[in-house]
This record gives structure tokens, sequence and C-alpha cells, in this order.
């Protein structure tokens, strides 16, 4: 058992989000159906612009950032 434990094949590393302030423009990963130029990736987009904007603003009047993540 030892063995098997500290020869993983897969180990993950997390990281954790609380005390992390995402300054500056956030990333995010695209859903399956995401065609450039589409209706739906515009209004995909549009939204996460939108909840970005927010996520600042809220930042800004002094939301602690694991709360304004939930955004």
């Amino acid at each position: 058992m030892a063995e098997l434990t500290r020869h993983r094949l897969a180990s993950f590393c997390i990281e954790s989000q609380r005390y992390v302030n995402m300054s500056g423009e956030i990333s995010f990963v695209r859903p399956l159906f995401y065609r450039e130029g589409s209706w739906a990736s515009g209004l995909w987009r549009k939204c996460m612009e939108d909840a970005e904007k927010v996520y600042h603003d809220m930042l800004a009047h002094g939301i602690k950032p694991e709360d304004a993540r939930k955004v």
C-alpha cells in the first residue's frame, strides 16, 4: 500500500482560491457549444464580460475577494 500511494500515476495539487484577488482580465473556459461568431457564443461572451465587470466593481466597493467570486 505504501508503494501505491508514493508512486501514483496521477497526483493533483490544488491551490486555494480563498485569498486570491483576480486583478486584471479573468480567463474563462469556453463551453463545448462555443463557435466564434455564433449567436450563442456572443451571448456567452457578454455574460462573462458582465460577470468580470461586476466582480471588479464588488472589489472596488470593499467586498472580500472570496465573496465577490460567487458572482
